[in-house]
């Protein structure tokens, strides 16, 4: 599977289409005060440490880089990166203990993903659960009213960079990316702190990719932990069917499923959106 060549939140894709209210413009200083927002000190002291270390390297792979990386760090393959302008193999390191944290290497630079070190107090259940899900979290959206937001992405999704977070994105024209999982973002609203809805962002290139396995599982894992428990599994089924049928949307019991195709496109690129309200 080979992704190519654009710049687009996902967020943005879905303020139209989502009746649940959230400010992504909020002040920072102001969302801690309202006890929304907490540092986490195990996820700040493993970034606080790697960024240390970055820093003091200038950004070279020196004796200290190599040895935190090998202490600290495991090698992925999830992800192919090619650079047709200079050749060089991007090599992918996953930190052991926090797991959306990554640092890449071609040969010469060094680049590094990291996720918030803060979490939603407002959500707090719901984070831990996703934590132990498929897909993890990287990001919140603290709201103006009772409705917050978890934001979570698939290793492809962060790695392939299609929020433009690394020197290795896929926006450059000169570097192809390649992975056999689809990637996927999701956006869950929490009102109250119990879950409301859960929103799956995916990309596909030429229109013909299709969920991996891989994908299935991790989707799978999102909604047992949202607590859909036996339905999990058929509604990510039902995911992975979506990209070839148009847009619907369809009420059974307590839950309603939406699926938006072709959502937002950019070039030959097209988001798509499948959305559960709980």
């Amino acid at each position: 599977m080979k992704f190519k060549g654009l710049i687009l939140s996902g967020l943005l894709l879905v303020s139209v289409l989502c009746g649940c209210s959230v400010d992504s413009t909020y002040d920072y200083d102001d969302s801690l005060d309202s006890g929304k927002i907490a540092v986490n000190p195990q996820a700040k002291a493993v970034i606080d440490e790697v960024e240390a270390v970055l820093m003091n390297s200038e950004y070279d792979m020196n004796d200290t880089v190599r040895d935190m990386l090998n202490r600290d760090f495991e090698t992925v393959d999830s992800v192919e990166f090619v650079q047709h302008s200079n050749g060089r193999e991007v090599q992918i390191y996953r930190s052991r203990s926090l797991p959306a944290l990554y640092v890449l290497y071609d040969g010469e630079w060094l680049e590094w993903i990291e996720p918030k070190a803060e979490e939603l107090t407002s959500c707090g259940d719901v984070y831990a659960a996703l934590k132990e899900g498929g897909i993890c979290p990287t990001d919140y959206i603290a709201g103006d009213g009772d409705t917050d937001a978890i934001v979570s992405e698939n290793e492809e999704f962060s790695l392939m960079s299609f929020n433009g977070g690394s020197m290795f994105s896929v926006t450059y024209d000169d570097v192809d990316a390649y992975s056999e999982d689809m990637p996927v973002k999701t956006i869950v609203y929490c009102t109250d702190g119990k879950p409301v809805r859960a929103e799956f962002i995916y990309v596909r290139l030429k229109g013909d990719e299709e969920m991996s396995d891989n994908n299935i599982q991790e989707v799978s894992a999102v909604f047992t932990a949202l607590g859909l428990g036996e339905e999990s599994s058929s509604l990510a089924g039902e995911l992975a069917d979506s990209p070839d049928k148009a847009s619907y949307s369809r009420t059974d019991g307590a839950l309603t499923v939406s699926s938006y195709k072709n959502a937002a496109r950019d070039k030959d690129i097209a988001y798509n959106i499948f959305a559960v309200d709980f």
